[in-house]
């Protein structure tokens, strides 16, 4: 295995322990790290470093990792370090003196599970030569979305780094269908140590729709990708902590360079009522699983999540993270293509649409521990085939952005005209989203000018393009930590429009999120 760019403290940990309370604490800043943004190759890979570059992504202090002396003062104040986490500027930690912990100068807060206070961000062709699999047993699957056509234009994911965040991967290291799969890393986040293979079957079966093969029988989305497998939920428990585990394995991911995120799991009800969430939550910007995968977008990954499997139970809707706007929210179909009773609908809080598109999920078929071919069912099985569409869009293009990738899915969709919060965009096909023009959705706001910046003032001016002349756009600030500063709402916008610059961010680089008829842009705006 490659080294890994990412400070991890391996402190082992039975899982007989991991009902412990646990706490994350996080600091003010950044101010005591030894590491420098002008050195990123210290404790980012080169690949992780290229993406940045590909995508004209700053690497900023959300890079950094913690420092060590701070670390040892939360240690030191008594507590049981698991992992430090960069994206969220803290340590998580377990048999803490938190009242002890809370006074350290150093501390901004000491989360337990129950806590949601934290805030966070809200970016004809030329086929290859191949062969194709007749009758392959998950044919229809693969025809629904088109991953049959995308398989014939030779795209099977190679090339692309695609990470599983799942509850173990039980076996998979002796199934026949995965005996050419390329698998990079493994990694358990609760045992601290590389195999996933003891844990659950669910990530077997989610990954056997991606990467088995099996000549004549089955074929995955991207048998030729190459594979890290984290093993980030509990299946013995129900907390946040899992939540913060999927955290961790993002930060991994992305500290190695991966391209997609999948990730079948989702959250909403845990063992400590007190720890539950509830619809008004689901806004993007709650959950510390929605706030890790907004990260790992503002970082140039695709993130690719379950819609859940609540659809007929009391709660309905969507489960955490999929109601981050920056992720491919993915439902549920039977073969007939309606919609699974099971799938999870939207909206969101803010009235979003989710899910964004739908593949089959009902009666999906899949490879068992054993290799067997067998029949499975929920988006936790829809998700990855849409996690493979997508690797062979990045295989097709490699320059294409989260957001570029994210508008081509969608507007492939078979009800982009007849949108709704069950369906989402509709069943994608990928012959139709490599006619989709990847910047359709995004060339406004590319064209937004902001100035000057630096800013020396209060003030900071937005030019605006035609198209967006008297209508509205919505206005956030965020501070490098994820920390939300202001929001305003403009409205029968000008050419030119003057905005005023958060009194609290002086001195400091901030971050500037415009949102404009489905478009996200941020920018990082130095305010002297």
């Amino acid at each position: 295995m490659r080294p890994l760019f990412i400070l991890l403290f391996f402190v082992f940990i039975s899982e007989s322990q991991a009902q412990d309370s646990f706490f994350l604490v996080t600091f003010h800043n950044k101010d005591n790290t030894t590491h420098s943004l002008e050195r990123p190759e210290e404790f980012l890979s080169v690949e992780a470093i290229a993406r940045r570059d590909k995508f004209n992504i700053d690497i900023d202090s959300t890079d950094l990792p913690i420092a060590l002396s701070n670390i040892e003062a939360v240690e030191t104040a008594g507590a049981k370090i698991w992992y430090a986490t960069k994206w969220l500027n803290g340590v998580i930690v377990s048999e803490a003196d938190s009242s002890a912990i809370a006074q350290l100068d150093i501390v901004e807060k000491v989360r337990n599970m129950s806590d949601k206070t934290l805030g966070g961000i809200e970016k004809s062709y030329d086929y290859k030569e191949s062969f194709k699999v007749n009758n392959a047993r998950n044919q229809v699957q693969n025809e629904m979305i088109g991953l049959d056509v995308m398989h014939e234009m030779g795209y099977k994911g190679q090339g692309i780094k695609i990470a599983v965040l799942d509850a173990g991967f039980s076996n998979y290291n002796n199934v026949p269908q995965f005996s050419d799969v390329d698998i990079v890393d493994t990694y358990d986040f609760y045992s601290k140590n590389s195999t996933v293979e003891d844990d659950h079957h669910h990530g077997t079966e989610v990954m056997s729709t991606m990467a088995a093969f099996e000549e004549g029988e089955y074929e995955g989305g991207s048998p030729e990708a190459s594979y890290y497998l984290y093993r980030t939920e509990n299946t013995s428990f129900e907390t946040r902590i899992e939540e913060l585990m999927w955290l961790m394995a993002a930060e991994r991911a992305d500290s190695i360079g991966i391209d997609i995120i999948q990730s079948s799991l989702g959250y909403y009800d845990f063992d400590e009522p007190s720890q539950n969430y509830t619809h008004e939550d689901l806004n993007g910007k709650i959950a510390w699983i929605t706030l890790a995968a907004n990260h790992a977008f503002q970082k140039g990954i695709v993130v690719v999540v379950s819609a859940g499997n609540e659809g007929n139970s009391s709660w309905e809707k969507i489960t955490f993270p999929s109601d981050s706007p920056f992720v491919l929210t993915i439902g549920s179909v039977n073969a007939n293509e309606e919609k699974a009773l099971s799938s999870s609908i939207g909206p969101t809080a803010d009235n979003r649409i989710k899910p964004d598109v739908m593949a089959l999920g009902q009666s999906c078929v899949v490879i068992g521990t054993n290799g067997t071919v067998k029949s499975s069912s929920g988006t936790s099985f829809s998700a990855p085939q849409m996690a493979s569409f997508v690797a062979g869009l990045l295989e097709h293009n490699g320059s294409l952005t989260p957001s570029q990738v994210m508008n081509m899915v969608k507007q492939s969709g078979d009800r982009k005209f007849n949108l709704g919060n069950e369906y989402g965009y509709g069943i994608p096909n990928f012959s139709r989203a490599l006619n989709v023009s990847a910047i359709s959705d995004i060339t406004t706001l590319d064209e937004v000018k902001v100035y000057p910046n630096p800013v020396n003032g209060e003030r900071i001016s937005l030019e605006l393009p035609q198209e967006m002349l008297g209508k509205t756009i919505k206005i956030e600030w965020f501070n490098m930590e994820g920390r939300k500063l202001d929001k305003i709402k403009l409205s029968q916008l000008d050419k030119i429009n003057t905005i005023d610059v958060p009194a609290k961010a002086r001195g400091q680089y901030i971050l500037l999120r415009i949102q404009f008829d489905g478009g996200v842009r941020t920018i990082k705006v130095k305010v002297n």
